[in-house]
């Protein structure tokens, strides 16, 4: 299955992917930024999600809200 970008470019683990816009996060005090580059290290098929490395913690982000580059 094939994940793609806000832009339709595929994603592959190992990729570097930033955001495209600012994104609020659950149990964090400040959101994330637009731009803020993550590496990807999984890609879940349930529900089309994008596991990025965020600190010590991975989180899932929805693969419209990043582009790859």
């Amino acid at each position: 299955m094939e994940v793609l970008d806000a832009n339709g470019k595929q994603i592959q683990i190992g990729d570097t992917v930033h955001l495209i816009k600012d994104l609020n996060v659950k149990g964090m005090p400040k959101g994330l930024k637009r731009g803020t580059k993550f590496q990807v290290r999984d890609l879940t098929m349930d529900d089309e999600a994008v596991e990025v490395k965020l600190g010590k913690s991975t989180i899932g982000l929805k693969p419209e809200y990043v582009k790859v580059g």
